[in-house]
């Protein structure tokens, strides 16, 4: 059962703001029609300041063109139609729509074109045959301005709460902050934009490459670097740069390579030049291969190469399709390797009933965590380090970490006893948790940890 919309802060404040304009209306002026400052209010009261502000700027625009603009037709009507022009008068009226649709574009304000009709037809048409109709016409922008201006300090108005201002929490994007269409629902967005532009420090963790995270991120405000590729690189996005990688081995690749091309299989090597991944595989057999390539050329800085990894290079990422009937004993074979110690193999299983190959991922054991935390206090100035991530999620193996929030799952991580276990599991219970850690509060309620996890549990993440 879907769950029922909550009473939220912009209601309640939208309430107030209509509420102030009514009494103020009252009490400025007697002529003022609290109907107008009120529909000010509540077009301006948006979810933030930043938008109430550009709201607003665009309302008190339209609301002087139109309102200035009716006035100066008004004038000009009884001046040329003593007798009030009828059909002509509407002529004139309609017409004006296109100089005043013209005039916010020369503004750079085409927003504001649908409040300056608005306002315009409300003074021209509505009232024209008021006694006073430039009386009403400076009536209703003052009405407007007292709606823009209440909305706008009421919007301002935040509960005095104490922020953990060195605080750095890290959160992994995969079963965690992303929906069931592995994106960031719009509530998310908004959320985490507003927690960093009020001064929180969050920073995240994926398995995805830079390429397909930017635009997973985009507008969720000021970016610190990211944890990709499972904790194999610390990657900054507006500079675009690798800030430190954690390659495989080039005797480890070559082992895994050797082993791959015994089953048959083509292994998928990303390697980083200058910035760019590069991801070399020698041919393309199947529909999840070839499917697999056309996701990694859809992306900028980063190139998907028909061509053999060069000898001696350090693979930063090794991905395989194995079919479902050999993939049990790929799993053992890599295992066995002589250098498995220095591997850390992740498997991922097709959904039940699908046809599809499983698919291998393969890391160095040796992750960035260590050094990213480290170079991300540094950046954000915190003290102190929160991960929150799912139960069996890479990221809750990093020792720099202070306080660990695991959600909860069927499978369980073997130091889950370090862990302290979330009530929910949706994006909107992690960013509730994540506000409740800024705002010195508990995340949510623990509940008791599940038996340890066995080994081949930990490697299917």
């Amino acid at each position: 059962m879907e769950r029922m919309p909550t009473i939220g802060m912009r209601m309640v404040k939208t309430f107030v703001a209509v509420c102030l304009c009514m009494y103020l209306n009252a009490l400025l002026w007697k002529d003022g029609l609290p109907f107008y400052s009120a529909i000010a209010a509540v077009l301006c009261m948006q979810p933030d300041v930043p938008n109430s502000i550009k709201v607003a700027l665009n309302r008190t625009w339209g609301t002087l063109i139109g309102g200035l603009s009716g006035m100066a037709i008004l004038l000009l009507e009884r001046g040329l139609l003593p007798t009030g022009g009828g059909p002509f008068a509407y002529l004139i009226e309609a017409f004006c729509v296109i100089p005043l649709i013209y005039i916010t574009l020369l503004f750079k304000k085409p927003a504001a074109a649908y409040i300056t009709c608005v306002v315009f037809f409300s003074v021209t048409i509505s009232h024209s045959g008021d006694a006073s109709p430039f009386l009403f016409a400076v009536n209703r922008m003052l009405d407007t301005l007292l709606g823009i201006f209440v909305s706008l300090g009421v919007n301002a108005l935040h509960p005095l709460r104490k922020r953990r201002r060195d605080l750095l929490v890290i959160a992994s994007l995969e079963g965690v902050l992303l929906n069931n269409q592995n994106e960031l629902d719009n509530a998310t967005r908004f959320k985490l934009n507003d927690l960093r532009r009020k001064g929180a420090a969050i920073a995240f963790s994926t398995k995805r490459t830079p390429a397909e995270t930017a635009p997973l991120l985009s507008g969720t405000g000021p970016a610190l670097p990211v944890l990709v590729l499972n904790g194999a690189a610390l990657y900054d996005l507006e500079k675009e740069t690798y800030l430190c990688t954690a390659p495989i081995l080039p005797t480890a690749t070559a082992h895994v390579r050797e082993l791959l091309i015994q089953y048959g299989l083509n292994g998928f090597y990303a390697y980083v030049i200058e910035d760019d991944l590069y991801i070399y595989h020698a041919a393309l057999d199947g529909p999840a291969e070839q499917e697999y390539h056309e996701a990694l050329r859809r992306y900028p800085r980063q190139h998907s190469l028909l061509a053999e990894l060069p000898a001696g290079r350090e693979a930063l990422h090794i991905a395989a399709f194995a079919p479902i009937a050999e993939a049990d004993r790929l799993a053992a074979a890599l295992a066995a390797l002589a250098d498995a110690r220095f591997l850390r193999i992740c498997r991922c299983n097709p959904d039940a009933g699908s046809q599809s190959a499983v698919r291998f991922d393969i890391y160095s054991a040796k992750t960035v965590f260590a050094r990213a935390i480290a170079d991300l206090k540094a950046t954000s100035g915190a003290q102190t380090v929160a991960l929150i991530g799912a139960s069996n999620d890479v990221l809750m193996q990093a020792e720099p970490a202070d306080e660990k929030y695991a959600l909860p799952a069927g499978e369980a991580y073997s130091n889950l006893q370090e862990m302290q276990v979330l009530s929910a599991s949706s994006p909107r219970a992690v960013i509730r948790a994540i506000d409740r850690l800024f705002h010195y509060r508990r995340p949510g309620r623990a509940v008791a940890p599940a038996a340890p996890a066995t080994s081949a549990d930990s490697e299917r993440s």
